[in-house]
Parts: C-alpha cells; sequence; structure tokens
C-alpha cells in the first residue's frame, strides 16, 4: 500500500510526464488524461509551481464553454538542471542541460590517457568549466550521470572496458571520492536507449532495443519504462555474439565477435576488399557524400549483416522499436532503401520496427543525462 505522500509524489510525477510528452496542458486536460478530480490537480500543481518546476504560460485554452479560459501549464526550462558525462573510447563529453534536456554548455576532449585516475582527472576539470556555475551546482545536487563503453556489474561496483582496459575497477567509488559528486554510471549502449525513451521525438514504446553502431558494437534493452541490465549486468551486448568460421569439411576454423563483423573497421574491411584500396573511416564517409561506388557498394554488403542482426534481436526479444544509434547510424538512410528494395517481395513487414536514432553519435552522452533525469521522471518501485 502506498502511504498519502507517496501518492502524492505519484501524481506529480503522472504531471511532469505528462508536461513531458504534451510540451503543455491545462489543468482541465491533466483531470483528463490523468483521471483525476479538478481539485486534485489544483492542489497538485500548485505545489509544483512553488517548487518552480512547472510554469504557466501566457498562452490560455479555450476549450471550455463556460468560465474563465484555462491556462496552459509547461515545463520550467530553469527549473532544474542536469549533468552528464560520457567516456567513449577516445574521447570524454561533458554536457549541462535544462529541465527539458536543451544543452546549455558541453565539452569535448581527447583521452589523453586510458588510465583510470587521469579520466577522472580531465572529467574533474572539465566539469569545473562547465556553466552557467549556478545551473552546475543546482544540477549537482541531482548526482550526475556517466557513461562508458563497458560491462558494468548490477551494483555499479565493476567495470570491465575492454577499448580502456580497464578490469575489474571499481571507477564509481573513484569517481565519488575524487571529485566529491554523487554519481550514476552505466553501459552507454543502455543509457543511450533510455535517452531515446525520455528525448526522442519517435512515438517510442516502453519496450525497446537501442543498437549501437561504432568501433564497438553494443545493445541497451529498456522494457516496461526501465533499463534491463540482466543478472550479471551484461543484457544487450549483441556485440559480444560468438560467430563460428567454418571450414569446407564442417571443422571451425576460428571464432567471431559479431562486433568484429559490423562494427566501424567490419565496413573498412568490406570497403578495402571491394576497391583494393586501404580508407581511414573520415574520408570514407567523405566518399560516400561523393556517392563513391565502391563506399555504396561497401555499406550494401554491410547492410546485410544488419539485417542479420536485427533479426536476431525481433526473434530474441520482440521489442516494440530497435533504435539505430552511434557514428555509423549515419549510414541508416542509404541501408534501409537498399534493403527494403531487397526484401520487398517476402519478410520486411517484420523489419518495419527500426528507427534511426535523432541523436545519431550523441546517444551516449544523452543517456548519461537521462539516467540522472530518470530519478525525477520514473515512478517509484515497491
Amino acid at each position: 500500500m502506498y502511504s498519502p505522500l507517496q501518492i502524492k509524489q505519484i501524481n506529480q510525477i503522472r504531471i511532469l510526464n505528462h508536461l513531458r510528452l504534451n510540451k503543455r496542458a491545462s489543468r482541465a486536460d491533466l483531470s483528463r488524461g490523468l483521471k483525476l478530480t479538478r481539485s486534485t490537480i489544483t492542489v497538485l500543481t500548485s505545489d509544483l509551481l512553488d517548487k518552480k518546476l512547472i510554469l504557466e504560460t501566457d498562452e490560455t485554452s479555450h476549450e471550455q464553454i463556460t468560465g474563465r479560459p484555462g491556462i496552459y501549464l509547461t515545463l520550467n526550462p530553469s527549473g532544474n538542471y542536469f549533468v552528464g558525462v560520457e567516456i567513449g573510447n577516445e574521447m570524454i563529453s561533458c554536457v549541462l542541460t535544462d529541465f527539458n534536456a536543451q544543452i546549455i554548455d558541453s565539452k569535448r576532449k581527447t583521452i589523453s590517457e586510458k588510465n583510470p585516475e587521469v579520466v577522472i582527472e580531465d572529467i574533474h576539470s572539465m566539469l569545473d568549466d562547465l556553466g552557467p556555475s549556478e545551473c552546475y551546482k543546482k544540477a549537482c545536487k541531482n548526482g550526475i550521470g556517466v557513461t562508458v563503453p563497458a560491462i558494468i556489474s548490477r551494483d555499479e561496483s565493476s567495470i570491465n572496458a575492454r577499448f580502456l582496459e580497464w578490469n575489474d575497477i571499481d571507477f564509481k567509488t573513484m569517481l565519488e571520492e575524487s571529485i566529491g559528486e554523487k554519481f550514476f554510471i552505466e553501459n552507454d549502449a543502455n543509457a543511450a536507449a533510455l535517452a531515446e525513451y525520455y528525448f526522442s521525438e519517435h512515438d517510442i514504446p516502453n519496450n525497446l532495443f537501442y543498437l549501437l553502431l561504432d568501433l564497438g558494437v553494443g545493445g541497451g534493452v529498456i522494457i516496461d519504462n526501465r533499463i534491463y541490465r540482466g543478472f550479471y549486468g551484461a543484457s544487450g551486448e549483441i556485440g559480444h555474439f560468438h560467430v563460428p568460421v567454418m571450414k569446407n569439411d564442417g571443422q571451425i576454423s576460428d571464432i567471431l565477435n559479431w562486433e568484429q563483423l559490423i562494427g566501424k573497421n567490419a565496413l573498412l574491411n568490406i570497403y578495402k576488399t571491394i576497391s583494393k584500396n586501404d580508407c581511414e573511416y573520415n574520408e570514407f564517409c567523405k566518399k560516400i557524400s561523393d556517392n563513391d561506388i565502391a563506399c555504396i557498394d561497401s555499406i550494401k554488403q554491410w547492410a546485410d549483416r544488419i539485417y542479420l542482426t536485427v533479426d536476431w534481436i525481433n526473434n530474441l526479444l520482440n521489442p516494440g522499436v530497435i533504435v539505430i544509434g552511434g557514428e555509423m547510424s549515419r549510414f541508416y538512410p542509404i541501408m534501409l532503401e537498399y534493403l527494403k528494395e531487397k526484401h520487398k517481395s517476402n519478410d520486411w513487414g517484420q523489419f518495419n520496427n527500426w528507427k534511426q536514432s535523432i541523436f545519431h553519435d550523441k546517444g551516449s552522452i544523452m543517456g548519461s543525462v537521462a539516467l540522472v533525469y530518470s530519478t525525477i521522471f520514473s515512478m517509484p518501485t515497491v
């Protein structure tokens, strides 16, 4: 049983989420949408107004036939602030956002050393430069979200990050002891999935899979509005699937990670096979802009592997939507056009549930914000 105070908190969270999703609403809209009495809505919104979490706008609703027009309510952009940090394979990024998750300030720098203590020093100096300072200080009261391309234990006490060469380190404790703030730490793909749920302009269901395509390949799972981490914290790690390489006699000659077949280096290897030339990733992207035939053919071959990946995800989890994100999501339009044409006569129907992330390669940094954002907008568990 919920206490009266818990019921009040739950209904206020419902109001905040209604405003988050609908941008604005009158008290009458809230009463109808949330099935609460007008008097209850008045009490709850008065408290939220006092806390400066919502605002009355200058716009009015003229839906009412009698009485004064209803005043629209909206989230107050300065009602709260959030700080997020993304630790990538090569870069560190920090952002400060307002209550609408709009970026106010951001910092980005190359990782100078993979030593976690040096990384923490870099994060500390970047956070010190985020501003305005009063907004940053207010954000820190909520805690700071951090994403890492790593397998993280359920209690956040152990991180294993292959590209960063971190093995079983308690990075969260190191951060909190060094910087003196509360931190939330999460796998980059999991956090990016949470960002899609809270911030995406798509009509996102409460069960989704986020496929992160970059140098590494990862997956984030949202079930019933929450990150699903699995028992050991490794749920969604589709890049770690083992794929056997078979010899003509039926024997296994090698075992590859699926990441080796659909990650950034895999695409460049396909291009090398087709064109007989080496190519750096940035050069490859420029050639795509120039409609280079070998690059486009490379993406088509790579797209066949993504098609298989989506097939696995659909059969394993059957999510409401699969979001394609990460740096390589930029190739989504070419990939989608090719696959739809190739499979239009058979089984494309089961693949119409995937979308391109609106954040592209910014999913993880927005995910770091979503980690903190969700503590205010998610319902309490019992």
